[in-house]
């Protein structure tokens, strides 16, 4: 009893041993992955000096290295003072990345460049505002003014940031780091992420369109690589941008859609004001309005099919992580009918039946004699009414179709 008792503790002791993993990719990187885990075991040391990490776990990930970058590793890893892993063919940073965590046994993972770029004592920092700020993902980020970070990459950060921040109404610096510090339980939520170099932004994006999860970012010192980057500036920045626009479209489609269709709206809102003060001063439409009328009618359609796709869109994202559809968010009680699938359909109804009492007379006549004497503006009426009718019909059987698979689910 007293042998199983200590065993037991033993073993609860174990578990409860704060143990931080840090994943070091590298691709051809025998001029810097010496001094790169030289530094690092110096800065285990000191991690669990100034942290309350008890465990300091070092992994690094040969990534189909063509150099001597396997080998020098190899020379640590058969003391046990690292872990090496290696792949036959080169399959990208992510994928590195992720075969680090994979075989990691820490509650918090870490991961920096092999290129000499970084300070591994900056995971101290890191964990620490970790911490203190009740964060989940912790950033270091490059962008300040005492950063070596090559001008052309600086500038490319720069436009991903703004462009990350305007679709996530965020205030992030640096969208790209490659040097991060993660509570475990973050994979959960922003897997899966890609095997290649834009492994770091899709993150970024994925982490800030999950609810709840907290991103901190502190500035670190950031130096001039060894030897040659991997980084293509014209391929990868493409790469890049192309992922933040799918991501941006994927979580976070009222940036694109909703802003446009509103946009559109107000647009036509303001043309049709000369239009309508026209006809409440003479109550007659003029011939040269037509222009202005199907301007407004345009801007009107387009712009409420573009807010409909939006709200659809967010529906079935709110559908698939189980939340609250649109019309169920709403405190409101009017707004909250407004937006109920049924009315919506019912209204889509209501508009289908005016366009055809305001069009039927014309309709008859045009079948009876081949013409039409009504003024050319019940027409155009009748035609936006069919349209818009159309729409929003549609976008409330789209909308009643998820909200009825949602509670099947």
């Amino acid at each position: 009893f007293i042998f199983s008792s200590q065993r037991i503790l033993k073993q609860e002791l174990i578990m409860a041993k704060k143990v931080l993993s840090i994943v070091v990719p590298a691709f051809n990187e025998e001029d810097a992955i010496k001094s790169t885990i030289e530094r690092m075991l110096e800065a285990r040391g000191n991690i669990i000096r100034e942290t309350d990490i008890d465990e300091v776990e070092l992994i690094v990930v040969n990534d189909g290295s063509s150099d001597n970058t396997a080998k020098i590793t190899g020379e640590f890893a058969s003391s046990g003072e690292v872990q090496l892993l290696s792949f036959e063919k080169n399959r990208g940073y992510g994928a590195a990345i992720k075969e680090g965590f994979s075989r990691a046994k820490g509650d918090y993972l870490g991961f920096f460049d092999a290129d000499g770029t970084c300070d591994p004592n900056f995971f101290i920092k890191l964990y620490n505002v970790l911490k203190k700020e009740d964060a989940q993902i912790s950033v270091g980020s490059r962008m300040h003014k005492d950063s070596s970070m090559p001008l052309v990459r600086t500038i490319g950060n720069s436009l991903y940031v703004r462009l990350i921040n305007l679709l996530w109404r965020t205030r992030i610096t640096d969208s790209a780091s490659g040097m991060r510090l993660l509570d475990r339980k973050v994979l959960e939520e922003v897997y899966p992420l890609p095997d290649g170099l834009h492994f770091t932004p899709v993150m970024t994006c994925k982490a800030l369109s999950c609810d709840g999860l907290k991103i901190v970012e502190i500035p670190m010192p950031y130096k001039e690589r060894k030897g040659r980057s991997k980084l293509n500036v014209a391929k990868d920045g493409y790469r890049f941008l192309m992922t933040i626009l799918e991501l941006g479209f994927s979580y976070r489609p009222f940036a694109f859609f909703g802003t446009i269709g509103v946009f559109f709206i107000v647009v036509a809102a303001f043309y049709s004001v000369s239009v309508i003060s026209h006809y409440a001063r003479y109550r007659s439409i003029s011939d040269e309005m037509i222009y202005r009328i199907i301007a407004v009618v345009a801007a009107v359609v387009v712009g409420s099919i573009l807010f409909f796709v939006n709200l659809i869109m967010q529906d079935f994202i709110a559908c698939i992580k189980n939340k609250k559809l649109t019309f169920e968010k709403s405190g409101n009680g009017a707004l909250r009918r407004m937006t109920n699938p049924r009315n919506i359909i019912l209204c889509g109804v209501v508009f289908l039946a005016l366009s055809l009492a305001i069009g039927a007379g014309s309709l008859f006549e045009y079948i009876a004699t081949g013409k039409i004497s009504q003024h050319w503006i019940y027409t155009m009426a009748c035609a936006f009414l069919l349209i818009e009718g159309t729409i929003i019909f549609i976008f409330g059987i789209a909308q009643n179709i998820i909200h009825v698979y949602k509670n099947k689910i």
